[in-house]
């Protein structure tokens, strides 16, 4: 980004290892090889990532090589969701460091994909390092990197792309985004991009325990995503006092107005930027603490897809044959073709709805594995199948879940059961449901007894179960621990049935769902 040369340089700062940033020894290393004077940042970027076991590809485009971080397999989820793309520049201008702008958010990206692949649930991130992105003398937009990647994505028909653009986020704690549709002279409307910029911008309020710091007016490679069609946003850092101070300058001014306000205003940690002084003794350890959380939370957000086309507005000088998408069975680099999508629209209130579409699948998968309707038959595929929740997770959740249902049935019995007891109408019913129970289980329990209860529960059909075969314990009077435990050994193996059934592609997934 571009800012005033102010500022001295430390020699030694940018040449040792920052100890005070929260990343291993070998990550500080290479940062600080990164930011020396002779660095080539492409080896120094490739080996680091060979380093790591991260697969990479490079983009050659006219002079720029840009490296994208292979994305987990594209799948359901590419055609209803929205693919969150973090995108970082890892070119530098001359005669600087370039710790604060950009090498900070490299490895701050690094750090984050190396965590999300340890994650338990499927993200939909990728990361693309950038390059070209600083521009020299009067170049025009259309000479940046970005810009002609997005002519190149736009080729390969990729339009399932939400970019976050990360630039300065090693010194602050809060983060600040520009609106980008404004500050590049477009008029947001009702279109997909725009609900899409909503969706971002929702996220990062969320960040900001709902405060509005959407006021930076500066462009990175927001600039050539956004005017190639695609929703880009661009996200910093900045101390709070100098985010307060910067929405009170720029966030009731037009864009151009705001620019000029900040040639002479220009918060004191960006000061730096494109000079000596921005070096590695600037970057702050809180920064790299608060990008670590932000970017978490962002990899599991769901956006969903719109049923329109997405399309943004086109920079001027392309042609429509720039911009079409690839023929059906082209490549596929990058996301994926939007092929059949869920119909709707975009929630206006953006992330927190998404974040809230993550919780779902845990919320309901514990609610179909506690039910009787349903319990682990129910509970187990749906976690398997619509939350994609690795099976080594959600097999464990599940029979845990499923599992509790002895004790809380026990303590239902002995407390709730003898008040509704005295109502003729819950003793109807109730007595009804038992002799029902006992019906089912008193010929196992008599033949075999604890193991009896077990294969009851253990063979997952509609008439099965763990509601069941804890009732029908009661009723004949087994021990409650004995119960408990047959309980839990039923359940252990009707999860391993489950599993296996629905790892292995059965799609009559029916036959576990109670039918009363």
């Amino acid at each position: 980004m571009g800012s005033p040369r102010l500022g001295t340089l430390h020699a030694d700062s940018r040449l040792k290892p920052p100890p005070q940033l929260p990343l291993p020894e070998s990550d500080r290393r290479e940062l600080a090889a990164f930011c020396s004077p002779d660095a080539d940042r492409y080896a120094v970027l490739t080996r680091s990532l060979d380093r790591r076991g991260i697969s990479w590809e490079m983009i050659p485009l006219e002079g720029a090589r840009h490296l994208v971080l292979l994305p987990p397999k594209a799948g359901r989820l590419d055609e209803e969701f929205y693919r969150v793309t973090l995108v970082a520049h890892y070119d530098r201008a001359e005669n600087t460091p370039g710790a604060n702008d950009n090498s900070a958010a490299v490895f701050q990206l690094l750090a984050h994909w190396e965590e999300i692949t340890q994650l338990a649930w499927r993200h939909r991130t990728q990361i693309l390092f950038t390059d070209g992105e600083e521009l020299t003398g009067e170049a025009p937009a259309t000479d940046q990197g970005s810009c002609r990647l997005a002519r190149h994505l736009h080729r390969l028909g990729a339009e399932n792309i939400l970019f976050f653009v990360l630039d300065m986020c090693g010194i602050g704690d809060t983060p600040v985004w520009g609106r980008s549709l404004r500050k590049a002279g477009l008029i947001p409307g009702a279109d997909a991009a725009s609900r899409a910029h909503r969706v971002m911008e929702g996220f990062l309020k969320g960040c900001t325990g709902g405060e509005d710091f959407g006021v930076n007016p500066m462009f990175s490679d927001d600039l050539g995503l956004l005017l190639g069609g695609y929703p880009a946003l661009q996200v910093s850092l900045l101390p709070k006092r100098e985010a307060e101070e910067l929405a009170r300058l720029c966030g009731p001014a037009a864009p151009a107005r705001a620019r000029e306000r900040l040639r002479d205003t220009m918060p004191a940690s960006w000061r730096v930027n494109h000079s000596p002084g921005d070096s590695l003794d600037t970057l702050e350890a809180r920064s790299f603490d608060v990008m670590r959380r932000l970017l978490r939370e962002l990899a599991r957000c769901r956006s969903p897809f719109p049923d329109e086309i997405l399309r943004g507005p086109v920079l001027p000088g392309f042609s429509k044959a720039d911009c079409a998408p690839a023929p059906p069975g082209g490549p596929r680099l990058f996301g994926a073709s939007r092929g059949a999508v869920r119909s709707g629209t975009l929630d206006p209130i953006g992330v927190p709805r998404a974040c809230w579409l993550f919780m779902n699948e845990w919320i309901w998968t514990t609610i179909l594995s506690l039910l009787p309707i349903a319990e682990l038959r129910g509970g187990l595929p749906f976690a398997l199948l619509e939350g994609e929740i690795p099976w080594y997770i959600a097999y464990p959740y599940c029979v845990g879940v499923n599992a509790l249902v002895a004790p809380i049935a026990y303590a239902f019995l002995d407390s709730v059961h003898r008040l509704l007891y005295r109502w003729t109408f819950y003793r109807g019913i109730f007595d009804k449901v038992v002799e029902r129970a006992r019906g089912k289980l008193q010929r196992k329990v008599e033949r075999w007894g604890f193991w009896g209860v077990a294969l009851f529960v253990g063979i997952p059909l509609p008439v099965t179960g763990a509601w069941t075969g804890t009732l029908g314990a009661w009723v004949l009077g087994l021990s409650r621990r004995r119960t408990m435990l047959a309980v839990f050994a039923g359940v252990v193996a009707a999860g391993i049935i489950v599993s296996a059934i629905v790892l292995l592609g059965v799609e009559a997934l029916s036959l576990f769902i109670k039918h009363d």
